[in-house]
Formats: C-alpha cells, sequence, structure tokens
C-alpha cells in the first residue's frame, strides 16, 4: 500500500489488473535486492524496512543486546505505517555498538505476536519499468 496523493491504492490483484487494462502496463514489485554495506544497517540508515510475519515466531531471530532490541521494539511501536506486512521506520537508532555489523543486516526480531525481519529499504516498491 502506497500513497497517491490522497489515494491510498492496494496493490493487490485486482488493482495490478487495472493497471495493465486501462494502460496497458506492468508493474512489477522488487524484491532480493542485497544489503551489503554497514550504512543500511537498521540501526544506522534513516530509514530501515521490515517485513512483518503476523502471528509467527521467528524462526532465527538474532541475538541482540538489551539496547538494541529496545530501539528496535521502540521504533516499531512508534511506526505510523499503516501497511501490516512492511513496516518502515526511521533512524538512526540507539543501538549497542556491537550490534551495529555487517553480519546482522537482515536480523529478524520478534515483537509481541509478530516476527520482523529486516529488509532493503526498495524491499517490494512498485514501479513501472515500460
Amino acid at each position: 500500500t502506497r500513497e497517491l496523493g490522497e489515494v491510498i491504492i492496494n496493490m493487490n490483484q485486482t488493482t495490478v489488473t487495472a493497471f495493465y487494462e486501462y494502460e496497458e502496463k506492468y508493474v512489477y514489485s522488487i524484491r532480493g535486492l542485497a544489503m551489503e554495506y554497514i550504512d543500511q544497517h537498521a540501526c544506522v540508515d534513516t530509514k530501515s524496512r521490515w517485513e512483518v510475519e503476523l502471528n509467527t515466531i521467528c524462526s532465527s531471530p538474532t541475538s541482540l543486546a538489551t539496547a538494541t532490541s529496545a530501539a528496535l521494539a521502540g521504533a516499531f511501536a512508534r511506526s505510523t505505517d499503516p501497511n501490516a506486512f512492511l513496516k518502515d521506520v526511521y533512524g538512526p537508532l540507539e543501538c549497542a555498538p556491537e550490534d551495529v555489523t555487517l553480519d546482522k543486516l537482515g536480523m529478524q526480531i520478534q515483537f509481541g505476536a509478530d516476527c520482523y525481519t529486516h529488509v532493503h529499504k526498495d524491499h517490494k516498491n512498485v514501479y513501472d519499468f515500460s
């Protein structure tokens, strides 16, 4: 879901089909983008994106210091992003320095009943490549 002016468009099968039927345009959702640099870390970057699995226990939760877990939990709680499946949160965050490492890119954290996985900040953006 993204805002276009004052209208929220749910990108589902109906709206994607409508794009094609009315404009003969294909739209694509981007996924699988690599995160390779420390400035893409959720604690460092000005915006991080999280894929949310509702009512799911994380399969591989990342071991994080208490300060980092608290900073992330606070960011999730403050997020006003209306999308239930992707959350954008804004930083930088006050994380423990030992957690700001390349191996923690793509981290998973349990927040309440939901599992949050850090993904590239352009993950599932929608584009017209015509």
